[in-house]
């Protein structure tokens, strides 16, 4: 039995692939595919973040944002790429923010 979640399957690959544990044979060359498949699709997130990272340290909204506790680079990212100019909203929009987090994205502008 694997533990659930994207990295445990990874970690078991080579004990999932073992000649010996039952598993029939022609299942190991589609869970080897799969392995890959797994591997590549995680190399491309490693890139995507990275790229926004890079993105985020060049944009001065999205590092005001990452200031707010709770909020990092990637959400911050986020919220700029999807919302725009802040300034443009009433701050009523920032109505689902707790008060204190609300107050302080308005006094930073």
């Amino acid at each position: 039995m694997i533990p659930q979640g994207i990295s445990h399957i990874a970690k078991q690959i080579p004990r999932i692939l073992d000649a010996e544990n039952g598993l029939p044979d022609t299942m190991r060359p589609l869970i080897a595919r799969l392995a890959a498949h797994l591997g590549e699709l995680d190399r491309q997130v490693d890139e995507l973040e990275a790229q926004i990272q890079t993105w985020h340290r060049q944009n001065a909204e999205s590092r005001r944002l990452a200031e707010i506790p709770g909020i990092g680079p990637l959400t911050a990212s986020a919220l700029v790429a999807s919302i725009g100019d802040a300034k443009t909203f009433a701050h009523g929009a920032m109505r689902g923010l707790p008060r204190a987090r609300a107050q302080a994205a308005c006094e930073r502008g």
